[in-house]
């Protein structure tokens, strides 16, 4: 007993100090939202300054040979892309760091979860797709389903938990228990209110999932995303041939070998991405009861759980505003039935 009353006066102890840092750190939200774009406009004078350097001479005085100013030429271009895009991110940026440093004090309280990875195992609630067997048509009645899968696609390949890489809100995973047609999928739907990798929100275990919903996000707010995905796509390209160049004309082999690692990080990267949109044009097509789909989270984790991540959890800044903006839209839609009640002709 005295043992389990010593852990419980360590363990406030402890958040006792994460409080008080945690309260310097939401005091400090002002610059840290700065900080975001402070180090925006440093990259966008870092592209200027990639593209005045093209013909500078090499470490050794001499004019640049031809492969040097290719690859040159390609880091600039690289560079001003990532810039462009992050015009349309800045926003979602600073909103992300705000807010994480704002709420500091109440993801202090909340207990750190094991990290999720790939092969990270979901279960959701039962759901029928009645239009096709197990689960219909008449006369075979609605039988709902469990929804179990694991994390597949998406996830950072850069940033290994337990040598496997690491889920983040927005990755998906393959849920094939309900019988849905295309085999059915899930979407890791939170993460960490303040820890991100690779610019999305971490998962944890606990963390929300979504699967089979059958009701559209709306169309502005779907463009919106499948642009910036493909922008991340390319950019991630560019900056993928502008390694692969650099490291052709890199004289010293230790740098060269450090080129072509991240060369062959960012196709991985690609890859992973590239696979994540296409499935994710067919998810999610087949009529289930009911319309929302199957709710659910990430129940175990794929490795053993040292690793822990804080926080509470927290929807990414893009699916907040497709929920508003579907919800807009729904109240104009009502407002629209509204007006037109009581003007039939007698």
């Amino acid at each position: 007993m005295g043992n389990i009353l010593l852990a419980i006066e360590q363990k406030l102890d402890g958040v006792t100090g994460d409080q008080t840092s945690s309260i310097d750190r939401m005091a400090n939200t002002p610059n840290e939202v700065l900080g975001v774009a402070t180090r925006y406009a440093e990259s966008v004078g870092k592209a200027s300054e990639a593209w005045g350097k093209i013909g500078d001479p090499g470490p050794n005085g001499n004019p640049p040979t031809t492969g040097e100013t290719a690859a040159r030429t390609i880091r600039a271009a690289q560079q001003t892309a990532a810039v462009a895009l992050g015009v349309a991110s800045l926003g979602t940026d600073m909103l992300d760091v705000g807010f994480a440093n704002l709420t500091a004090p109440l993801a202090a309280i909340c207990p750190s979860m094991p990290a999720a990875t790939l092969m990270g195992m979901y279960i959701g609630t039962p759901h029928c797709h009645p239009t096709h067997p197990p689960s219909g048509p008449p006369p075979i009645p609605p039988t709902p389903l469990p929804s179990i899968g694991m994390v597949t696609l998406g996830m950072s390949v850069k940033v290994l938990i337990n040598n496997l890489p690491a889920a983040r809100a927005g990755d998906i995973g393959l849920a094939p228990s309900c019988c849905g047609i295309p085999p059915a999928w899930f979407k890791i739907k939170t993460g960490s209110s303040n820890v991100f990798i690779g610019g999305a929100r971490a998962a944890r275990t606990t963390d929300i999932c979504q699967a089979c919903k059958n009701i559209p996000d709306p169309p502005v707010a779907s463009a919106f995303a499948n642009a910036m995905q493909v922008a991340g796509i390319a950019v991630g390209a560019m900056g993928m041939a502008a390694d692969v160049a650099e490291a052709a004309v890199e004289d010293q082999a230790a740098m060269a070998a450090a080129k072509a690692m991240s060369a062959a990080m960012a196709a991985a990267q690609m890859a992973a991405d590239a696979a994540k949109m296409a499935v994710e044009a067919t998810m999610w097509k087949d009529p289930t009861m009911p319309p929302t789909g199957s709710m659910g989270a990430i129940t175990l984790p794929s490795s053993s759980g040292t690793v822990l991540i804080g926080g509470f959890p927290m929807i990414s800044v893009m699916d907040l505003a497709k929920a508003i903006m579907n919800r807009l839209k729904r109240f104009k839609a009502k407002s629209n039935d509204d007006d037109g009640a009581g003007t039939g002709a007698c």
